[in-house]
């Protein structure tokens, strides 16, 4: 397979040849140049067609899968994420802000096909306390959730423990070391239940009473709200 024309590596640059070749399978797939369900190259290829070790390429694979970027599929090799969706102002191209939020808006059947309120608060632009719940995988995620339900066993239906799921614990520590090169064990990562919480937690182990904060101005009311 020839390698792609996006593939330009930089040897003297200071970031780390399997960071660029992440970096730039990434943005091709944000970019839509490479498509949903496309074939990459394989490790052992594209590592032949680079001059580059094997690992080094298998590297930025691994980080392509960790993010959700890409998947493994056995002997059918390394794919384009089947449920990656380019956001959705790329897809109406062209088009007025106001043409494509009502674009994005599944109508409403019960009121003749109006969008309901309920959808259009869920898409504001720059909505505090929400992500893009429009591009949420839900079907992938339903179908998660229940195969975990049914292989749940008793002794995981007990109080979890209070820094939060070991495996998922170690899941982030693995993440954390090879996306972001910080080296840290299960033991240093918290889980808490949303953002507020983990301030609370930061702010009661590193703050003391009359100690002076910086926040944006302006910025999410609830962060001064706790600080204060």
């Amino acid at each position: 397979m020839k390698t792609p024309d996006f593939l330009q590596l930089d040897a003297s640059a200071a970031e780390p040849l399997y960071r660029q070749i992440y970096a730039r399978f990434r943005n091709a797939i944000a970019d839509g140049m490479l498509a949903p369900e496309s074939r990459i190259p394989s490790a052992r290829a594209l590592a032949l067609e680079l001059g580059l070790a094997r690992g080094t390429v298998e590297a930025a694979y691994s980080l392509l899968v960790a993010e959700g970027y890409a998947e493994t599929r056995g002997q059918a090799g390394t794919v384009v994420t089947a449920t990656l969706a380019r956001h959705a102002a790329v897809a109406v191209a062209g088009a007025s802000a106001p043409a494509a939020a009502a674009a994005r808006q599944p109508a409403n059947k019960s009121q003749g096909g109006a969008p309901s309120s309920e959808n259009i608060s869920l898409n504001r632009p720059f909505q505090l306390g929400l992500p893009a719940l429009d591009a949420f995988p839900r079907k992938l995620w339903a179908r998660l959730a229940a195969r975990s339900v049914r292989a749940m066993q008793a002794d995981q239906m007990v109080y979890p423990p209070f820094a939060g799921h070991a495996p998922l614990r170690a899941a982030i520590a693995t993440y954390l070391q090879l996306s972001r090169g910080i080296d840290c064990a299960p033991s240093q990562v918290f889980i808490t239940s949303g953002y507020r919480n983990t301030l609370e937690l930061v702010a009661r182990a590193l703050l003391q009473p009359g100690d002076t904060v910086w926040v944006e101005d302006p910025g999410y009311t609830p962060t001064s709200d706790l600080l204060k």
